[in-house]
């Protein structure tokens, strides 16, 4: 086995420990590493493809600490960034599929009253990966109501943009008030 496939290896055992126990925090945080060192597409492509789906789950449920939510969020973050079709999986998920809610579940996260704000960036980031490989970001929200562009700068300036995007009228205040 090449160093890649056993790091691989490794980092889907971290994956599945955290996805089917109590204390997630500490595996999910192995994992990143584990990523952090595999720089091809390819590797994030084959995590993401057996597991996008359940860190999404994991991050969207709100019985799981705000810190294995968090670094859930990381992890899903980084394999968007790296690997387009990791991004293009949320465009993928038809609507009225299960997974739909879930895909969902990440705008609606950003509009939550009292959401962790380390949780509503880490929605945006998210999105932000996956509009900057393509995906339309009206798809994590009413299509109709969301006409203002995602920020997809990698600046300094993002979070602000960020925010102005969550505020603006035509963005995801109209969303928030329908």
């Amino acid at each position: 086995m090449d160093e890649t496939s056993q790091r691989l290896s490794t980092i889907r055992d971290h994956l599945t420990k955290a996805l089917s126990s109590s204390d997630s925090q500490p595996h999910l945080s192995k994992a990143l590493n584990g990523l952090y060192a595999v720089e091809d597409s390819e590797s994030h492509t084959a995590i993401a493809t057996d597991y996008i789906i359940r860190l999404l789950r994991h991050f969207l449920t709100s019985t799981n600490s705000v810190p294995s939510r968090h670094w859930a969020g990381i992890i899903i973050a980084r394999l968007c960034r790296k690997s387009a079709e990791s991004a293009g999986t949320f465009s993928k998920v038809p609507r009225g599929d299960w997974r739909f809610n879930l895909v969902y579940g990440l705008g609606n996260l950003i509009l939550e009253e009292g959401v962790h704000e380390d949780l509503r960036l880490i929605c945006g980031l998210i999105i932000k990966r996956c509009v900057f490989h393509g995906v339309d970001h009206r798809i994590f929200w009413p299509a109709h109501e969301v006409h203002a562009p995602f920020p997809i700068d990698d600046g300094e300036q993002w979070t602000h943009q960020f925010y102005n995007f969550v505020r603006a009228d035509d963005g995801l205040r109209a969303v928030r008030y329908v």
